[in-house]
């Protein structure tokens, strides 16, 4: 039994579903489709079959030695050999590229539902990357491609007015170059406390890093383990989608920039151990107790 194309079913399960889907849970949808299939049709193979038509009568047999009473063995010879020499089977020709093709030379892409139950990351990032390509040939107004939370079929760039026009309520927000600044340092040395963004900037950035919660470019990523636990401040899935980027490995520069030194806020530089005082020698008289004099 044959199933659709990889690539087909790929497609089909990112129109279907509503979220990202990654590469692994698209793995498993496609074999858990594939092993309830191939239960199923193990099922029907187990059925008792139907109760068969009762098969019409056959001709009656002609015994070849009647008639031949009297008659010459070698007519008889002579007819065995020309039945053989008429064989229909053996006198048609066998014509160029009447023979049926295996379903291994129709190419990889036509797979059994028992293949596809075994199907492998590198089968689906391969049935991705020709679903993306068939896109671009084709001049389709969507693309494909893969983000922090998995792959999705998004509208190109070049169409986002058109599609702007459907939805008028939803209007670009734009970010203030303080907003930017804050957003770039939490971007590159996430997660990040609030006062380690202010030894950067020099500056209190409680607006900006507010702006930035409300629209959910920025989250918080839990608390650091120094003193009064402060919160730490990491991107979100939205910060990733918007520039078009899978990690924070993906941002320009991102491992020279991250190992750059940065100043640091008074409250978490480790504390330095207090400095020894040195002992002053004692006198006769301090030692028993008694005044010296």
């Amino acid at each position: 039994m044959t199933a659709p194309a990889l690539p087909q079913i790929v497609e089909a399960l990112l129109f279907a579903s509503p979220e990202p889907l990654t590469t692994g849970a698209l793995v498993r949808a496609i074999r858990a489709a594939a092993t309830a299939a191939t239960a199923g049709e193990s099922e029907d193979e187990e059925a008792p079959p139907a109760a068969a038509e009762p098969a019409p009568p056959l001709p009656e047999e002609v015994d070849p030695t009647e008639g031949d009473e009297g008659g010459d063995g070698g007519e008889k010879d002579e007819g065995t050999e020309g039945s053989e020499g008429t064989d229909p089977a053996s006198a048609e020709p066998e014509l160029p590229g009447t023979e049926e093709e295996s379903p291994e030379e129709e190419g990889p892409e036509v797979l059994t539902v028992a293949a596809l139950a075994r199907v492998s990351e590198a089968q689906v990032l391969e049935a991705l990357a020709e679903l993306a390509a068939g896109y671009a040939r084709d001049g389709r107004a969507f693309t494909l491609a893969e983000r922090a939370s998995g792959w999705r079929i998004f509208t190109r760039a070049e169409f986002g007015p058109w599609v702007r026009g459907l939805f008028p309520e939803r209007r670009p927000h734009r970010l203030s170059q303080p907003a930017l600044e804050t957003l770039a340092i939490i971007a590159y040395r996430q997660p990040i406390t609030k006062a380690a963004v202010e030894a950067v900037r020099g500056v209190s950035i409680d607006g900006p890093l507010q702006k930035l919660l409300e629209q959910n470019i920025i989250r918080i990523a839990g608390r650091a383990d120094l003193p009064g636990r402060p919160l730490l401040y990491e991107t979100t899935d939205i910060f990733f989608e918007h520039f078009g980027i899978r990690s924070v490995d993906d941002l320009p520069n991102a491992s020279e920039l991250r190992r750059v030194a940065l100043p640091g806020p008074e409250s978490e530089k480790p504390a330095e151990p207090a400095a020894e005082q040195p002992e002053l020698p004692m006198a006769p008289g301090d030692a028993a107790g008694e005044p010296v004099g």
